[in-house]
């Protein structure tokens, strides 16, 4: 069956579902979050009010608004993994955001992301390793493996200032300068709420822009060299 397909443009959720099997073969576990969260989460990490869908008739008071963003779940994960006595947490989860939209048919304009989340101890307790918490080049370094797992250039970073939620927060930018997602540390007076006591790094990403990008990238192949290589001479 894939022999058949060889050679088709690769769908929206083949795609997706690509980029989970790669973010789980780096380590990190996947996150299944509820669309619906509280507008009290939205305001807890200083989201904008505009642009948020109100459930008409939610199940409970607090998941009254479809997310804006992926973070309100995500931190939520956190929180329920430290209260549970986990040293490290890896998350990651790809999923629609959801904004207000009159321009689209369903008035709701749906974007999917992936976003990632680092807590606590680099490395597993049952290995032989110093104790080390997670840091910037960590999440950094991930988000560089992604772009180049997708074929893209490497993107460049740049210092995002007045982001709600993360402190420091770094834009993630294409090759020609747009914009693709942020990565940063949530701010540590934010964090309380997540009961963490160290370092929150968090990357949010647009895959229906990388998706976009990588299926029009070219792959570019080198001819083999015709003498083996010399190491002495």
């Amino acid at each position: 069956q894939v022999l058949a397909r060889f050679g088709e443009p690769e769908g929206r959720h083949a795609f997706m579902m690509r980029v989970k099997h790669w973010a789980a073969g780096l380590g990190m576990n996947e996150a299944v979050n509820y669309s619906f969260v509280g507008n009290r989460d939205l305001d807890h990490l200083g989201l904008p009010r505009e642009g948020r869908v109100v459930i008409m008739n939610p199940l409970t008071a607090e998941q009254d608004v479809l997310r804006t963003e992926l973070a309100p779940g995500l931190f939520q994960n956190v929180r329920q993994n430290v209260s549970q006595g986990a040293s490290g947490v890896r998350l990651f989860e790809v999923a629609e955001a959801f904004t207000a939209d009159p321009a689209s048919d369903t008035t709701v304009r749906e974007v999917r992301h992936l976003a990632m989340v680092l807590y606590g101890s680099r490395y597993e307790e049952s290995w032989a390793h110093a104790d080390e918490d997670m840091d910037y080049i960590d999440i950094k370094g991930i988000v560089e493996k992604l772009f180049a797992y997708l074929g893209l250039a490497k993107p460049s970073f740049s210092m995002a200032e007045g982001h709600p939620y993360l402190a420091p927060a770094v834009a993630v930018k294409l090759a020609d300068g747009r914009e693709a997602g942020v990565i940063g540390r949530l701010k540590p007076a934010l964090a309380d709420e997540y009961l963490a006591r160290k370092a929150v790094w968090y990357a949010d990403v647009d895959m229906d822009l990388l998706r976009a990008e990588s299926a029009a990238s070219r792959p570019v192949f080198r001819q083999l060299p015709v003498y083996p290589a010399v190491k002495r001479d």
